[in-house]
């Protein structure tokens, strides 16, 4: 297993893809409360 590899896809992402998966999140948290 390359530990490298994996932090470096993370750092790799731009900031816009971060906020459209937070975002995204966000969303499906909203969702997963109603049917709670």
């Amino acid at each position: 297993m390359n530990h490298d590899r994996e932090m470096g896809s993370y750092s790799d992402l731009s900031q816009e893809a971060w906020l459209e998966r937070l975002q995204w999140l966000g969303i499906t948290v909203e969702k997963v409360e109603e049917q709670g």
